[in-house]
């Protein structure tokens, strides 16, 4: 399974800090430049081999990348009412 992950890091901002390109970053990891820009926008998921990768050439702690990973889960949606429900009938206080 090749699990696509987003990485929840400013990675462009941080490739920049250190004075990389896109272009000089991206052979060191092992992808294209395209690949890198992709990820950097969010546009694209990598694979933890990949920002593994990134870690080792950006010089940064092993899971700093990874570890920020939050899988997307749908909310569970409590207290709602089925939408074929039936109406219920509210009493009335006639004759009070």
């Amino acid at each position: 399974m090749n699990r696509r992950i987003q990485p929840h890091v400013p990675l462009a901002a941080i490739r920049r800090r250190l004075g990389y390109t896109q272009s000089e970053l991206a052979p060191l990891v092992g992808i294209t430049q395209a690949q890198l820009a992709r990820i950097e926008a969010g546009a694209s998921g990598a694979s933890l081999e990949t920002l593994r990768a990134l870690e080792k050439s950006l010089a940064l702690k092993e899971g700093e990348l990874t570890t920020a990973y939050r899988p997307r889960v749908k909310p569970k949606r409590y207290g709602a009412a089925p939408t074929n429900a039936a109406p219920t009938k509210t009493p009335t206080t006639k004759g009070i």
